[in-house]
């Protein structure tokens, strides 16, 4: 541990973190665990034996671990989530965050102190997130209030490749969420709070958005916000989609990115002052503790932040800068007083791009060759720039593919040209920001010259964009391949230096062909599979026949603004790696449904649709957006019968609502869709699966002819739930068991649960 103590340190906490959440031990024998380390720990460090390195690391796994069980174990017997569940309740607590409003509601985190509920009061802890129907200006840090409304659990990931917010909102502390309907559920009732963050960081954040707002307007002001204070909320989905795609997003979320231009902007400025190098490096580590308050103490910007003071402090003190020692260091410090923060994309993300560049930029350098390099400042920086970019991308990728599904090819040259305009308007959005204090107008010339920069900005990044393949579409990677990718970086760093290096190279990259083409070659062999999506009240279910083709019916609807199409099952088709859909049926075509297909038409455009023969007005402009595509539509009638793959066949089916269909594989046959009046005639096959969107209307003689094994629906009351069970049909709710995946090969058939992670296989 001599070279990088804190890095090795570092990463051995965190891989205990990372046990802690995967095994989840008793805290008792951990800790006991822990103590005997210690104990010989010492004993190997006085008798000089080669075991105390071993004994170190293993103390930092298990000291992680018990770190992480801790917090996520020991709660506090009157915190929130141990005395309140669902429903209406009277809550004392601290606003321990800025509001936000965004033109509708105002959000806000509220530390809680005191519990209503039942005519009794409980003192209380935890974080809870408020949205509030309330004006914006409202509240501000640091009031204490009392709130009415309605408490309720951040909803959970029923499905895969969904977002799962429950998990999001427990790594920022967030334990419940309160909707508040009108202002007069609201009473103020004092102040509190960090006095340095109410009176210095709080007014500071305040009065740059206010001069964001009264210079600005529009994506700009908005576009400025996120670069400054990470605050995107307000922009619209197709920005923040055109950054995605371009590979910039992060410029959008405070990171080291923002933190370096910070560190440039200030030391430069003190530099310009006269100041000398010591004084200005103090003054500099001053200005980046202001913009960490500013910034509401992010992760990333803390991570980054101890970096750059450490780094600066060295350098005062005349001591070579270890980078990477410092990284180390600003994690351990961030993972100590909060573990969770591991699993925030973020803080992952900031981190893996930092050690990118400081390790694998300089190896990656050494492989080009060294003309690159000359012919002039704007030669190197250039190249150096790209070089820069591309070992961030290739760090960070299996981050990206396992988040977003996606991993944008443009991203190195993307970061070339939008970074310095993004370092420019930072520059110009800070320096407004003050001057405004001064003088509006010296703040106006300002922002009138920085709208130009981020109009520029926002125009290039959607040209970026635009470009065809600027991201590609990928299945998210197995723990076992992302480990695989990273041992291929190593013998990539060493090419030039390293024969072996380059036989391991190339061993591995053709061992890894050969497996995708096998992979792909014996790819759903006879096998069919149905996943049935969990999406509130609608349905959607995904088809896939054997040897790859893909069949997608209903995209679930839209409730409250929440689209399922675009939220639920387009990442479920990106986290399985489909990047077409051969065909998508309509079997609902009421509004909501048709609401949640649009953008699947827009970034799948299958091959063909059909639908029923329906003359609504809704419908009718569903159908002709299809043509407009050049989508191939075609009206179902009923006795239509498709044919999807060899033994797999797809019938119409009488229903009183939509498209109900019948579909056979080999020995099975499921009945999908619809509220379905009657089985098909002359059905040889036994079912195993019965999907309904309504059981309660299924009658008893329908259920008793067809004796389906399972049924499927979005939700069942206790009480329908116990009739199925008298007819020996065995009820899946999709509420309680997630999305539901039944996989069959004709003969014999799993049905696995995403929720409780249960696969169950049967005969027929």
């Amino acid at each position: 541990m001599k070279k990088q103590p804190a890095l090795k340190t570092g990463l051995a906490f965190a891989l205990g973190i990372i046990g802690g959440r995967l095994l989840h031990p008793p805290l008792l024998p951990l800790f006991s665990a822990l103590v005997l380390l210690f104990l010989l720990t010492i004993i190997a460090h006085f008798k000089r034996s080669s075991l105390l390195t071993p004994l170190i690391f293993l103390a930092l796994i298990a000291g992680g671990a018990m770190r992480y069980g801790v917090k996520a174990q020991l709660l506090p017997p009157n915190h929130i989530s141990q005395l309140a569940g669902s429903g209406y309740v009277r809550l004392e607590g601290l606003v321990s965050s800025d509001p936000v409003f965004d033109g509708v509601r105002t959000r806000f985190k509220l530390r809680a102190e005191q519990l209503h509920l039942q005519g009794k009061e409980f003192p209380t802890s935890g974080g809870i997130l408020v949205k509030a129907n309330i004006p914006s200006g409202l509240l501000q840090y640091g009031d204490r209030v009392e709130l009415r409304g309605w408490l309720s659990e951040p909803p959970t990931a029923a499905n895969l490749g969904q977002f799962n917010y429950r998990h999001y909102l427990h790594q920022h502390g967030i334990d419940k969420l309160m909707s508040i309907r009108n202002p007069s559920q609201v009473r103020f009732l004092g102040k509190g709070g960090n006095p340095i963050r109410l009176h210095g960081f709080s007014p500071m954040r305040r009065a740059i958005l206010a001069s964001i707002d009264s210079h600005l307007r529009g994506d700009p002001a908005h576009l400025l916000k996120g670069i400054i204070l990470g605050e995107r909320q307000a922009l619209s989905k197709r920005v923040q989609k055109a950054f995605s795609d371009a590979g910039v997003i992060h410029v959008l979320a405070i990171s080291g990115l923002h933190v370096g231009l910070v560190i440039t902007i200030f030391f430069t400025l003190f530099r310009s002052m006269r100041l000398g190098f010591r004084l200005s490096s103090l003054a500099t580590i001053l200005m980046l503790g202001a913009y960490s308050g500013i910034a509401q103490f992010r992760p990333s910007v803390v991570r980054s932040s101890i970096m750059g003071a450490l780094i600066l402090f060295g350098l005062c003190l005349q001591r070579k800068p270890n980078p990477l020692n410092s990284i180390g260091a600003a994690g351990l410090l961030i993972l100590i007083s909060n573990p969770l923060a591991i699993f925030d994309l973020g803080f992952q993300l900031s981190f893996v791009a930092t050690i990118s560049i400081l390790w694998l930029y300089p190896k990656l350098k050494e492989l080009l060759p060294q003309t690159l390099w000359r012919g002039g400042r704007l030669k190197g920086w250039l190249g150096g720039s790209l070089l820069v970019s591309l070992s961030v991308q290739l760090g960070i990728a299996p981050f990206l593919i396992y988040h977003f599904h996606r991993l944008p090819l443009i991203s190195p040259l993307s970061n070339l040209l939008v970074v310095p305009l993004v370092g420019i308007s930072l520059a110009l959005g800070l320096a407004g920001s003050a001057l405004s204090l001064i003088s509006p107008h010296l703040g106006y010339t300002l922002a009138a010259a920085n709208w130009l920069f981020l109009k520029l900005t926002l125009w290039l990044t959607g040209l970026l964009s635009q470009i065809p393949y600027s991201s590609i579409s990928l299945p998210s990677p197995s723990p076992l391949l992302t480990g695989f990718y990273y041992l291929c970086l190593i013998p990539l760093a060493h090419l030039k230096s390293s024969l072996l290096a380059r036989k391991w190279l190339l061993i591995s990259i053709l061992g890894l062909a050969n497996l995708l083409c096998w992979k792909g070659v014996l790819k759903g062999e006879g096998e069919l599979k149905l996943t049935f999506l969990s999406v509130g009240k609608g349905s959607s279910t995904v088809i896939q026949v054997p040897r790859g083709g893909t069949i997608l019916i209903d995209g679930g609807g839209e409730r409250r603004g929440y689209n399922f199409g675009e939220r639920v099952v387009i990442p479920y088709l990106q986290s399985i790696g489909k990047r077409s859909i051969d065909l998508l049926i309509v079997a609902n075509p009421d509004q909501a449904n048709l609401a949640s297909l649009l953008p699947i038409l827009s970034e799948y455009r299958p091959k063909a649709v059909i639908g029923p023969p329906t003359t609504s007005l809704s419908y009718l402009r569903f159908t002709q957006m299809v043509r407009e595509m050049d989508i191939p539509y075609l009206d179902l009638q009923k006795g239509v019968s498709l044919d999807l793959a060899p033994g797999v066949k797809i019938e119409l089916l009488p229903s009183s609502l939509g498209i109900a269909f019948s579909l056979k594989y080999k020995m099975v046959s499921f009945l999908l869709g619809g509220e379905i009046k009657q089985p098909i005639e002359h059905q040889p096959s036994p079912t195993i699966i019965l999907e309904t969107t309504n059981p309660a209307r299924l009658p008893n003689s329908f259920l008793e002819e067809v004796k389906p094994r399972f049924i499927i629906a979005p939700s069942l009351s206790p009480e329908e739930r116990e009739a199925l069970r008298e007819l020996r049909i065995s009820p899946l709710d999709l509420r309680q068991t997630g999305a539901i995946t039944i996989s069959s090969d004709g003969e014999k058939f799993s049905i696995r649960k995403y929720l409780t992670k249960e696969k169950e296989f049967y005969n027929m």
